[in-house]
């Protein structure tokens, strides 16, 4: 019979992996879609349609650290900057809890697709741009092969662990999806259908892991170049 700690990461590691084969997905459909915009004045619906994948890259993305982040040290506490905390939050050192879950550099190539997800959820449709879409695009294996190498790494890391992190509640669906509604209401993101199925909770925040994690979350910073100014 396995330990609670054991079974709550079989099931953490499934649902990681189950991540990566979206993102695998969606980095093949972009890149596909690239393809279709080219031309002097490429259909807006195409162009879109190319740009939500990539936007739902990082959707993904962001579903895969908000998991990993729930059992191992805590979501950030709500607030217009829980995006990039989240992201900053997933290269910290956490010596009693994990090492980082991404490198340096699999962040900073991952800074530039958060920024154009606020930007996508910006712009009207026939205000995105053929060109410097491609011109993303053409960065997103590279930045996907970074992730899935740091992902593998860590996942390696919480095997040899015996899953002693973990517990079956912090592992579980409910504190992921409250920290999916979290992620809703932050920011430039208005309350949707999405959030009410998430069941609205918050996450644990203020106080041991999670209370660590918001005090060094500050010590972390990616770089952040204009914003997204190729579009």
């Amino acid at each position: 019979m396995p330990t609670d700690g054991a079974a709550a990461f079989a099931r953490l590691a499934a649902e990681v992996r189950h991540d990566l084969q979206d993102l695998d997905r969606l980095v093949a459909q972009a890149v596909e879609g690239a393809g279709r915009l080219g031309g002097p004045t490429p259909d807006t619906f195409v162009v879109y349609g190319v740009s939500k994948v990539v936007h739902d890259f990082y959707l993904a993305t962001e579903r895969l650290l908000s998991r990993v982040a729930t059992p191992f040290g805590g979501l950030p506490n709500p607030g217009p900057g829980w995006h990039r905390q989240l992201l900053e939050g997933a290269v910290l050192d956490l010596p009693t809890l994990r090492p980082p879950l991404l490198s340096d550099r699999a962040a900073r190539q991952l800074d530039e697709f958060l920024r154009f997800r606020h930007r996508f959820r910006t712009l009207y449709a026939f205000d995105i741009e053929a060109e410097p879409l491609q011109r993303l695009i053409t960065k997103l294996p590279d930045a996907h092969a970074a992730l899935r190498q740091d992902v593998e790494r860590f996942l390696g890391f919480a095997a040899r662990s015996g899953g002693g992190a973990l517990t079956a509640r912090s592992a579980g669906g409910d504190w992921f999806k409250s920290g999916l509604a979290v992620a809703e209401r932050s920011g430039d993101e208005p309350r949707s259908g999405r959030e009410a199925r998430s069941g609205g909770g918050d996450p644990p925040s203020g106080s041991g892991a999670a209370g660590q994690l918001s005090a060094t979350a500050g010590a972390h910073h990616c770089p952040r170049p204009p914003f997204w100014e190729v579009m």
